[in-house]
């Protein structure tokens, strides 16, 4: 056991060439195995003194000289200041630190006062990005981050509690595989920031309702990949190396290749992040020097690992701790991108305001004014009850005061609503005049409808005159004589059969008329009703129908007109009639006599009722004809 112990006290000499995994991406300062009191290490020291501050106070030159070109605003100018006084807080608290741990090391409240001061700055940020980033997307993964600084942050703070008992301490196996995992773990959030940061990025531009797309998510898996091999280093040693004269599990280790592959990934990241913070922002002016700004940290933000990398991540001195300048940065980053208008905010609502062409105020509950537009009236205590009761009140001189409620507040703005009034009571004037003119104009539509109707009306009514006209004349000749007939009966039934046609022809038209088509039901119920009459007379008639298919309305009228002409043609003196439908363009009618005698067949007149020049064709029979017609 006493030997076990000798050697790792030999292990945890100090040595410019060897790296703690307790130091990397943290501190890596050399002289924490040193007590107060001891001497200095013979061998040569590696100070480091970050080129951070150059390019810091050369970005504040050229803020500072666009600033007093006017072109900043102050709420910028103010942004700036506090970056600058972090800047400086974190140097002073790097500067306790490095000397508590070289004059005090076991002093206690160091690593908490520390801590706690880094927590603060962590919650500052966080809460700058929940309140300042509209991007739900872009939002996110910011807080991702953060809380990824949180956790590198608590780690590098149990680190630093413990480094004592870490360093002089007789440590069990158990502690020191506890020490060595969490230097492992603590370089977890440096291989998943880059990724979303990139993330975060994309959200550049894009709507509040903008998801990243699953393709992109496939970056996790190469990063899981490397955090399993940073993980489980101990089985491969592939990140961190031992010594090869020492047993792997002491605490002092070389960066292997897979070191420098998580370094590079992260790299390559970074650099593709401001491709697309470039290639996505929507900043069309302002100084090129400005817009490099974001560009500059990038770049800082690798160049600072450089010396880190070259001392096997154990250097003397630091500006600021290795982990948190790379947090800083990263920051900065961001913070500068805000700052040059490259990442869209929802602050400076005071320059709004005082832009704004809208006389218009934001007040507590109190109606005490938060912000206010330089044309907004003061609002008196009783006008902010009368509003708070009455969301709009308006004002003799045309003016409208409107307020909402916000959260924490209300909103409180003026209209000018003068010429608005002027334009509703002449608008009234005029509604008033369209609705008598409206009246007037419906008046003389129904008027002109009307008229409409009637000329519709005599139109029908000449039409059906003149097709029914013989019939008309027909009719009333048979009236004249029904003193002077000689069978009174027959005559009464003749003119029961002209007036059946003359109301089933009209009623023909009018279905035509007003439907455009005859059904065959229709014309069938005609053909019904004057056979009935027929079979009175004494007549046998018969009506075939060998087609289901609607006729064209006025061939299904020329077949009645041929119907009733033979009939008047024949003196209604017949023996029987037979029509048929053969089909929808077939008709024919078959009419017979009492005697043989041969009977005229009236070609000609046909020929002139026939003015839609349907083809008509006849046939002489045994005691009379057939009289066929083809649409």
């Amino acid at each position: 056991m006493g030997k076990m112990l000798v050697a790792r006290r030999r292990v945890l000499a100090p040595t410019s060439e060897r790296s703690t995994v307790l130091g990397f991406a943290l501190r890596g300062i050399k002289h924490t195995s040193f007590p107060a009191g001891s001497d200095e290490n013979p061998e040569k020291k590696l100070p480091y003194l970050p080129d951070c501050v150059g390019c810091f106070f050369y970005v504040r030159v050229i803020m500072s000289s666009i600033n007093e070109g006017g072109s900043v605003m102050r709420k910028v100018k103010r942004e700036v200041a506090l970056i600058t006084a972090v800047f400086l807080l974190l140097c002073v608290l790097s500067l306790y630190r490095q000397a508590g741990m070289r004059f005090f090391p076991e002093d206690p409240i160091r690593p908490v006062v520390v801590y706690l001061v880094y927590v603060l700055l962590l919650a500052g940020w966080w809460g700058t990005v929940r309140s300042r980033i509209t991007q739900r997307s872009m939002r996110v993964f910011l807080m991702a981050e953060t809380i990824l600084m949180y956790i590198g942050t608590t780690i590098r703070f149990i680190h630093d509690a413990f480094i004592h008992y870490f360093t002089y301490g007789v440590l069990s196996e158990g502690d020191i595989l506890l020490a060595r995992f969490s230097g492992y773990f603590h370089a977890v959030p440096f291989v998943l920031i880059p990724i979303f940061g990139l993330y975060a990025s994309f959200g550049l531009g894009r709507t509040e309702e903008y998801r990243l797309k699953s393709n992109r998510y496939l970056l996790l898996i190469p990063a899981g990949a490397l955090i399993l091999l940073l993980l489980t280093n101990d089985s491969h040693n592939l990140v961190f190396l031992p010594l090869q004269d020492e047993m792997q599990e002491f605490l002092y280790y070389y960066p292997n290749v897979g070191l420098y592959v998580i370094l590079t990934w992260a790299f390559l990241l970074l650099l593709f992040r401001v491709y697309v913070v470039y290639n996505r922002s929507r900043v069309l002016d302002g100084s090129i020097y400005l817009r490099i700004v974001p560009l500059l940290f990038t770049v800082l933000l690798i160049l600072v690992n450089i010396p880190y990398i070259l001392s096997s991540f154990v250097v003397d001195y630091e500006l600021m701790e290795h982990s948190v300048l790379l947090f800083f940065l990263e920051i900065m980053v961001w913070e500068s991108s805000v700052l040059v208008g490259m990442v869209p905010v929802n602050t400076h609502y005071d320059e709004v305001f005082d832009r704004s062409t809208v006389a218009m105020l934001i007040v507590n509950e109190d109606g005490q004014a938060y912000l206010k537009s330089s044309g907004a009236p003061d609002l008196p205590a009783e006008m902010f009850e009368v509003l708070k009761l009455q969301p709009a009140v308006r004002t003799p001189e045309g003016k409208e005061l409107n307020l909402h409620s916000i959260r924490g507040g209300y909103a409180v703005w003026l209209n000018d609503v003068s010429e608005t009034i002027a334009v509703i009571d002449e608008l009234q004037k005029t509604a008033e005049k369209l609705e008598y003119d409206g009246l007037i104009l419906r008046q003389e539509l129904t008027v002109k409808s009307d008229e409409a109707a009637v000329r519709e009306q005599n139109r029908i009514y000449n039409q059906l005159t003149n097709e029914v006209g013989e019939q008309l004349i027909l009719l009333r000749n048979m009236l004249d004589r029904r003193e002077r007939a000689a069978d009174k009966s027959m005559l009464f039934k003749t003119i029961c059969l002209v007036g059946a046609y003359i109301k089933r022809r009209c009623n023909l038209r009018l279905v035509e008329q007003s439907e455009g088509v005859i059904s065959n039901q229709e014309l069938d119920m005609c053909y019904s009703e004057l056979t009935h009459c027929l079979e009175q007379m004494g007549v046998e008639a018969l009506v075939v129908w060998h087609t289901g298919v609607t006729l064209a309305p006025e061939f299904a009228i020329f077949t009645l007109d041929v119907f009733e002409f033979l009939l008047e043609h024949e003196r209604f003196e017949l023996h029987s009639i037979r029509v048929s439908f053969e089909s929808d363009t077939v008709f024919s009618v078959q009419i017979c006599f009492d005697s043989g005698s041969t009977r005229q067949i009236p070609v000609g007149e046909l020929q002139r009722i026939n003015k839609e020049k349907y083809n008509v064709s006849w046939l002489s029979l045994d005691k009379g004809y057939q009289v066929s017609i083809r649409s």
